[in-house]
């Protein structure tokens, strides 16, 4: 390979770079829109249930308690929706790492002094523990709601077993069931779902390992 040629490739390396930090950027944005998104619809269902307590002689019969149920379904529903976009993201950012570093390696021809540099390194060291991680802590925040809103729902299903028909319950209980069912199986596929701490290169690809929804 020739001195042009080196210089092209030089060249491509550098805009593949730009462009997959531009994407990098881009779609940590799209994280703070989805959790904008869920906060949005926490305070509007928060304002929600406090209206309903600030109703004088409300009678919470089998009809009320059934909306009530139904509405922390669609909000646990919507909560999965933004968890489940969350964790793809963590995906998408963990490859774009992974592209980024492997282009410096090529870059650099494996200087670990020049492929390691990142303002990681000068951090503390506790900004490196899983807590002070955005997206950790954005997956962790959606968890709790979604456990929260799942033990309420079976509190208002049980409160309304004695209010109203078994028909009505029986099709909130199948429901909550396949909920559920959908939340523990995208825990366990998004458990992998992380964003490196640290953004030392490992040359042999092992250290960023990401799966995807099969």
């Amino acid at each position: 390979m020739n001195d042009a040629d080196k210089q092209n490739v030089t060249s491509a390396l550098i805009e593949l770079y730009r462009q997959a930090w531009e994407h990098y950027r881009h779609i940590e944005n799209s994280r703070s829109q989805y959790m904008n998104f869920f906060f949005t619809a926490l305070f509007a269902f928060s304002g929600v249930i406090l209206a309903f307590n600030n109703i004088e002689k409300i009678d919470f019969k089998g009809k009320e308690i059934s909306y009530g149920v139904l509405l922390l379904y669609l909000f646990n529903v919507f909560t999965l929706y933004i968890y489940i976009n969350i964790v793809r993201i963590g995906w998408v950012l963990d490859g774009y790492t992974k592209v980024m570093n492997d282009i410096k390696a090529k870059l650099f021809n494996n200087n670990s002094d020049y492929v390691n540099i990142s303002v990681r390194n000068y951090l503390p060291k506790e900004s490196k523990y899983k807590i002070f991680s955005v997206h950790f802590s954005a997956m962790l925040l959606l968890k709790a709601t979604m456990f929260a809103t799942n033990i309420f729902s079976v509190l208002g299903i049980g409160f309304s077993w004695s209010r109203s028909g078994t028909i009505i319950n029986g099709f909130f209980t199948v429901a909550l069931l396949i909920l559920v069912t959908s939340q523990i199986y995208t825990f366990g596929r998004s458990k992998i779902s992380r964003i490196p701490i640290t953004n030392e290169h490992n040359f042999k690809s092992k250290q960023f390992k990401s799966k995807q929804f099969k």
